[in-house]
């Protein structure tokens, strides 16, 4: 990015190494390895629609712990 090579700078194994890209399944253990890491607030980038923002949502919606409240706000 930095040289101009804009979009292109973004390999495919850049992305990978901090998005969750690709279906849930693939994504789910990924983002419990990023919380286990200390990640406490993943930012969710869904498909544009409210549909789609709930389904997104729900899908990695993280129960609380006793000790950890649930929270119900998502950074989109």
């Amino acid at each position: 990015m930095e040289n101009g090579a804009g979009p292109r700078a973004l390999s495919d194994e850049l992305l990978d190494s901090f998005c969750l890209i690709g279906p849930v399944e693939r994504c789910r253990p990924r983002l419990d390895a990023f919380r286990a890491a200390g990640v406490d607030l993943p930012i969710l980038y869904p498909p544009i629609g409210p549909d789609a923002a709930r389904e997104v949502i729900h899908a990695f919606r993280r129960e609380a712990t006793a000790t950890e409240p649930q929270r119900d706000t998502v950074a989109v």
